[in-house]
């Protein structure tokens, strides 16, 4: 079984690399839907550019001759580090490793739930930056891919140098390609099967004793994912020696099938508060986006519709939103978002767990007070009782989290309220204005 990795293990496993995590998404001639980084020194997060976080090495321009992949007439000199034909768009540069390691967290994607086609790609380049250099069986690749918005991340493939061998030039293993192959080699995602290795030590034949890798491709790489993956992440690793070069481009997440990636969202977050439960998240950018559903469970298997926000519809530009739950379960309660489509088309952000305070508190706000205080929706049913500062009750009543408490007939001052119910009894200073 190939490695996994929880998502606090794959964040120590880059910070160990002294690495930092990007993210990105990519475009493929056959997709119906995709978006695409390039590393042409943009980072957007929207319908067509996924963004990323950090600072990947970016390299321009060509192999120039005395800085090539071999001897004479290797074909490589004057070939640019970056893909120099893409889909849909014109790259300038790449993302390039030389006697590093580097790591890549590319940005989470949600899909459609019924989203079927679905595909990581990406190009990849071999360089050896002095004569005689190449990559070897150490200089690796490895891409990590989850499928549930980063708890768990397989490692699915990993391209690699020659283990051993002669060959032209001397000095087989070092082994070099630059950017040619036109149909992509395709991987599957498995949680069970072993990390697919790809590189010269697969060729047969008269690759067995090649420096010269191009046109094999091993430049071209697609990962397939499983029908109905919709919270999709995925980083790479690269790595190698000195005078060599890993370069990468045009990362793509995509799909083949004509459904869409309705909305790219970035975060989803609650917390409890005195209002009651704030939610908040935000979006990158989105696709025919009706609106978001609130949805709420005592459990993480049932969930009842509490609120809906109304969405953007279509558009590249990223929206933040907010949303309270003015009554919230006491103890645990799970959230969720359900996102709508015009017509009809349905999915769900992941779950969020908050845990609201069962001990009874005198929370209220705002304080200081000009007339009205509200009290925190946890509360339950309360009898309040306001004692002034010489120890006389001034106001009281019953009332019930959520509801407010008219202090308006009170003097400027400093004022005690007092709670009442069965889980106990709390007494908290407040100002009337």
């Amino acid at each position: 079984m190939k490695p996994t990795f929880t998502s606090k293990q794959a964040k120590t496993c880059i910070s160990l690399l002294s690495a930092v995590f990007v993210g990105l998404v990519s475009l493929n001639t056959q997709a119906q839907t995709a978006v695409v980084q390039s590393f042409n020194r943009t980072n957007n997060n929207n319908d067509t550019e996924l963004g990323y976080d950090g600072n990947p090495t970016i390299v321009e321009g060509n192999a120039r001759s005395g800085a090539t992949n071999g001897p004479a007439g290797s074909m490589v000199t004057g070939s640019p580090f970056y893909a120099p034909t893409t889909n849909g768009t014109t790259s300038t540069s790449a993302w390039g490793v030389s006697n590093a390691t580097e790591g890549v967290l590319f940005r989470g994607r949600q899909t459609a739930a019924a989203s079927t086609g679905n595909y990581i790609q990406f190009r990849v380049a071999a360089w050896g930056l002095t004569d005689n250099e190449g990559m070897d069986e150490n200089d690796q690749v490895d891409v990590f891919v989850s499928v549930d918005n980063g708890l768990s991340y397989y490692n699915i493939l990993r391209i690699a140098g020659k283990s051993s061998g002669g060959g032209e030039g001397g000095g087989g293993n070092n082994n070099f390609w630059d950017y040619r192959a036109a149909i992509p080699k395709s991987v599957p995602f498995s949680t069970t099967a072993e990390t697919t290795v790809v590189g010269p030590d697969n060729r047969t034949g008269q690759g067995q004793g090649r420096r010269n890798q191009n046109g094999f491709g091993f430049d071209n790489l697609k990962i397939t994912l499983p029908d109905g993956a919709q919270y999709v992440r995925f980083y790479i690793i690269a790595k190698c020696d000195a005078d060599e070069l890993w370069t990468i481009d045009e990362v793509t997440l995509g799909s083949t099938s004509a459904t869409p990636l309705p909305v790219a969202l970035k975060s989803f977050s609650a917390a409890a508060s005195a209002k009651g439960t704030q939610l908040h998240w935000a979006t990158a950018s989105e696709k025919n986006n009706a609106a978001f559903e609130v949805q709420r469970g005592s459990t993480a298997e049932q969930f009842q519709t509490i609120g809906r926000v109304s969405g953007q519809g279509t558009t590249s530009q990223g929206h933040t939103y907010s949303w309270i739950d003015k009554q919230p379960l006491p103890g645990l309660s799970y959230y969720r978002l359900r996102q709508l489509d015009y017509d009809g088309t349905e999915s769900f952000s992941p779950v969020v767990v908050v845990q609201q305070s069962t001990e009874l508190a005198a929370s209220f706000f705002p304080n200081p007070s000009s007339g009205l205080v509200t009290l925190a929706p946890v509360l339950g049913e309360v009898q309040y009782r306001v004692i002034n500062t010489l120890g006389q009750t001034v106001l009281t009543g019953r009332s019930s989290g959520g509801s407010t408490v008219d202090v308006q007939s009170l003097r400027a001052g400093s004022y005690f309220l007092e709670l009442q119910s069965a889980n106990g009894r709390t007494v908290e200073r407040f100002s009337r204005e």
